[in-house]
Parts: C-alpha cells; structure tokens; sequence
C-alpha cells in the first residue's frame, strides 16, 4: 500500500463515509471524480448552500485553501461533527510538517 501524502491527518469514519489524508494513487479516481457533470453540480449547489463561491469550496476540497472559521462553522453544521474538527485537522497538518521541517534546526534542551 502506498503512503499517505498527509500522514498527520486522522481517519474519520461515520456511516457513510471515510475522511482520510488522500494517497498519491487516488490522483486518477480523484481527476474521474471531479469530471462527473453530478460532482460538479453537487459543488455547485453545496457551494452556493453555503454561501461561498465553487472556487472556494472546490479549493478546500482540494486541499488548495484553508478552513476559515466561518467555514469551519458551516462545514460542522452540515456534517453534524461541530467546527473544532474543520479548525483542527488543517492546524495539526501545518504544525506536524513544520516540526518536521524545521526538527534539524531545532535542538531538544533536557531539563537539568
């Protein structure tokens, strides 16, 4: 199995979906995906629902914009899981890739 390209991000499970990081093999489903005219009409429509543009939506689906606050409010109202989640997930990727990038600078000082 490949690796994910977002290894700090959690598994989410309900009953009718699983949120998790994307892998670099789900670029083709992902490209087929998004070229279904009924995708992009839910897009569309969920965008509009919420008040924001398709652009706008289709970049944070994408991975491409940040969750805003707003956003993070509307996205837990309508998936029923509350906004702390939308808040979380990008805020613990940003802060584990820059622990990560930035681990060879950073010296760990023990407490005396």
């Amino acid at each position: 199995m490949d690796k994910p390209a977002h290894r700090m991000i959690p598994v989410i499970e309900t009953e009718r979906l699983i949120l998790r990081g994307w892998y670099e093999t789900d670029l083709d489903e992902y490209s087929a995906i998004m070229a279904d005219e009924d995708v992009t009409r839910f897009v569309v429509d969920a965008a509009r629902e919420r008040g924001v543009s398709r652009q706008v939506l289709h970049g944070i689906l994408a991975e491409r914009l940040p969750v805003s606050a707003e956003m993070a409010v509307r996205l837990g109202r309508r998936c029923g899981n509350g906004s702390d989640i939308w808040i979380a997930l990008p805020r613990d990727y940003d802060l584990g890739a820059a622990k990560k990038r930035l681990a060879p600078e950073i010296r760990t000082h023990k407490a005396a």
